[in-house]
């Protein structure tokens, strides 16, 4: 009976599993949509002239790195 209460269980595991790493994905390709989006504003900002009501430069960074997330290779 313990044997296959242990089966039962493993097997639970391993669903509960699929299902953190399902998430973790989707989650992950949301942050690169989100980075992408924010890299493609950034590279906008950097083709406009300097706002003239305050006569400044605004400092942007070139991009964000993508090696904050799951699906890209860290470099």
């Amino acid at each position: 009976m313990s044997i296959s209460r242990a089966r039962n269980r493993d097997a639970k595991l391993r669903e509960n599993l699929m299902v953190l790493d399902r998430r973790i994905n989707e989650q992950s390709m949301k942050v690169d949509t989100l980075i992408e989006t924010v890299n493609r504003t950034i590279q906008s900002f950097k083709k406009q002239p300097p706002h003239h009501a305050t006569n400044c430069n605004i400092n942007v960074p070139a991009k964000i790195p993508l090696k904050y997330t799951v699906n890209k290779e860290i470099k």
